[in-house]
């Protein structure tokens, strides 16, 4: 493979081989990339599916699963979790082969991928909506967690109300967990607990643990008195 430079362990009648860069395995027969945009760059996708992610680039040690979506707005999105109710990304971040991508309980580790844009995929409508930060300067949820939605700027929205420029929250709060994009309103930044009574603008979020929040909100008014259904949804991020 062009990828593998092989070579004889003559002490046990073995061999190993030389990775590329990008690559790794017994017969460097897995491609790994940063994240599902960077595979896509490199030209080593073939289609929308599960690909090796190494947020870290290192040894491949803590390379883990991910589903790539290689194909909405020109690709490369790593898909971070589907969910029709809860969701806690920060800790849930293990793949697991019984729920598949488009399945509530998909889960990928999202927490150490550089994004400037984040995506939201409506499952029941097929509607997908993403948004782009207005500076292109990237952002990690690891590093990010709990932050008032001020400290990201604001966001451009593709497919969402032009009427409005958006904010985004990186929340693992008792009253909130996951990514939430919202309208801002000109009246203050939302926080994962407070959001500014806003009962106007376009809401993009999985379910609040308080009763009057539930339901997942998508392209729609998510705060009370208005209570979105549930509804299977992915989120991911580029």
């Amino acid at each position: 493979m062009k990828n593998e430079t092989c070579v004889a362990k003559y002490e046990d009648d073995d061999y190993q081989c030389a990775c590329a860069q990008g690559y790794h395995g017994k017969h460097c027969e897995i491609d790994t990339g940063v994240n599902c945009r960077d595979i896509r760059k490199r030209g080593h996708y073939k289609q929308d599916g599960m690909y090796w992610l190494d947020p870290d680039g290192g040894n491949h040690s803590n390379a883990f699963l991910a589903y790539c979506d290689m194909t909405s707005f020109n690709g490369g999105w790593t898909m971070c979790y589907t969910t029709d109710e809860y969701v806690k990304p920060k800790t849930e971040v293990t793949y697991n082969a019984q729920f598949p991508y488009g399945s509530d309980g998909y889960r990928t580790n999202c927490n150490n991928i550089p994004f400037t844009e984040i995506i939201f995929v409506d499952h029941q409508t097929g509607l997908k909506v993403y948004f782009k930060r207005q500076t292109n300067q990237s952002i990690t949820a690891a590093s990010n967690y709990g932050n008032a939605a001020g400290t990201y700027g604001l966001w451009d929205g593709v497919g969402a109300n032009k009427a409005y420029s958006y904010q985004l929250l990186i929340c693992d709060h008792s009253f909130y967990s996951g990514f939430f994009v919202s309208g801002y309103t000109g009246n203050c930044y939302k926080q994962c607990h407070s959001w500014c009574g806003d009962s106007a603008s376009p809401y993009f979020r999985t379910a609040s643990t308080n009763r009057m929040y539930r339901g997942v909100a998508l392209n729609t008014s998510g705060h009370y008195p208005n209570i979105p259904s549930n509804r299977l949804i992915s989120v991911g991020l580029r």
